[in-house]
């Protein structure tokens, strides 16, 4: 088992769920628990601000052998044990799961509960029983983007460890001052297998207007344990509300399944990766979105991504638009720093932009001096320039119908 350190480093679970057969592939342990129970009613909607049930959704209480499945008006019955921490899970159709702590206490016949599936929030009519999250703290949801499901990674060759980028989209909410709730990738290596989940260090940022994210993370370690052409695995996005403690190289945090990382109220769809040929590879800007020939209200999110990046070096990108036919030439229209980032909302002028067709790319200046920094512009180094492809972008105010 070449990731045999993965698992030597695997922590108790802290909780009684398990990998189930929920379409994330991380539902409750069906048969898990003990004692009284209690019938639980619970009533699922879609947001705190503008509720509205939500119907054919699975829920799970702790220990459940099956869903139930919440009908028209949002409702469905399920059985929890009482006087002891639970939980209360929420299976969505395209792959997301959320989770909801709760204490229902010992005695009690019947209990009511409210659920908010993004932001993720629960309240409650009945006495004693508590859940989390709270209205007043709620958490969100974290979608991974790119890369695509069943993408195939490719990374630097050894000795470096196998790196690569993820890019994600979650709830506004998390990126707010004061949010109780983290966002993690987690990286489960299946063949071979690597004893559990990995999450990866340090948390995203999530930008507090577009909810976009991004973290660097790694499958695979040095020697023995490096990631070969072939091996499989998977990622997920978890929302927290546990600081977790970065582990070392040889012994990473490590946990049996994602649902048994500590304070976890969301786990994204699971994404399948495949490590690729692990070749020297040279840089490169990637456009991610909007899409080719996209139409777009005058309002815009562009994302991009730096493939093979090298340890050391700063990349510092710039966005170019022109409404000729190459907004690398030296007429191009506009150029907007981005530093580091790899993603920008704009607004564009509705006297120029409603409606209009224009070119969009990447320039990404590579930095090796040691300690550079994109705030010093002009350039900031003399260093490799790299272009990605050109995409065109159709603005109007009447999206998605552009003329």
């Amino acid at each position: 088992m070449r990731y045999w350190h993965w698992s030597m480093a695997v922590l108790l679970s802290l909780g009684l769920a398990a990998c189930g057969s929920g379409a994330s592939g991380f539902g409750p342990q069906p048969g898990g628990g003990s004692g009284t129970k209690t019938t639980t009613s619970v009533t699922v909607f879609t947001t705190l601000t503008n509720p509205q049930p939500l119907s054919n959704i699975q829920v799970f209480g702790e220990g459940d052998t099956s869903p139930t499945i919440t009908g028209p008006d949002g409702r469905a019955t399920v059985t929890v044990p009482t006087g002891q921490s639970s939980r209360l899970f929420l299976q969505f159709p395209q792959g997301g799961q959320n989770i909801y702590p709760l204490t229902v206490p010992s005695g009690q016949q019947t209990a009511e509960v409210t659920l908010f599936a993004d932001p993720i929030a629960a309240t409650t009519t009945t006495p004693g029983v508590m859940i989390m999250p709270t209205e007043t703290a709620p958490a969100g949801i974290a979608r991974i983007l790119d890369p695509p499901d069943g993408a195939t990674i490719t990374c630097a060759p050894p000795p470096a460890v196998c790196r690569f980028d993820v890019h994600g989209q979650a709830s506004t909410v998390l990126g707010q001052p004061g949010t109780p709730f983290l966002v993690y990738v987690s990286v489960t290596p299946l063949s071979p297998s690597g004893g559990g989940t990995v999450p990866q260090f340090p948390p995203a940022s999530v930008d507090p207007v577009t909810g976009l994210w991004q973290v660097e993370a790694h499958i695979g370690g040095a020697g023995i344990a490096e990631a070969q052409p072939g091996d499989t695995f998977q990622i997920v996005a978890i929302v927290t509300s546990a600081l977790l403690t970065q582990g070392t190289t040889t012994h990473p945090l490590l946990f049996p399944r994602p649902v048994d990382i500590p304070g976890v109220v969301y786990i994204s769809r699971v994404i399948n990766l495949q490590v690729g040929q692990r070749l020297a590879q040279s840089e490169a800007a990637v456009l991610l979105d909007p899409p080719d020939s996209e139409c777009s209200n005058l309002t815009v999110t562009f994302q991009w991504r730096i493939d093979n990046r090298r340890t050391g070096v700063t990349y510092c990108a710039d966005l170019l638009t022109d409404q000729g036919r190459d907004p690398f030439d030296s007429r191009f229209e506009n150029l907007v720093h981005a530093g580091q980032a790899t993603a920008l909302r704009l607004s564009f002028d509705p006297r120029i932009y409603d409606p209009a067709l224009f070119q969009w790319g990447i320039r990404v200046i590579t930095c090796d001096t040691l300690g550079a920094s994109c705030e010093d512009r002009d350039p900031p180094c003399q260093g490799q320039v790299l272009q990605s492809d050109v995409r065109r972008l159709r603005t109007s105010a009447q999206a998605p119908n552009c003329p």
